[in-house]
């Protein structure tokens, strides 16, 4: 079987990136088999020590401070 990613999209806007699921879109954190997708210009802090996602998408104007 062909596994895919499952696309995760930030609603949290200004915020920390932490481990809330109320911040994504549906309400799951994105983790190694997931894209995070952020597409707001907003500004969003990685908040957690070590994350791992399949990938990333960034537009928008959004900034994504590690």
């Amino acid at each position: 079987a062909v596994a895919t990613a499952a696309n995760r999209t930030w609603i949290g806007g200004a915020a920390d990136w932490d481990s809330s699921n109320a911040n994504w879109n549906p309400a799951d954190e994105p983790d190694s088999d997931d894209i995070a997708i952020f597409n707001t210009s907003n500004t969003v802090d990685l908040a957690i020590a070590s994350q791992t996602i399949a990938g990333l998408t960034m537009s928008g104007g959004i900034r994504l401070d590690t």
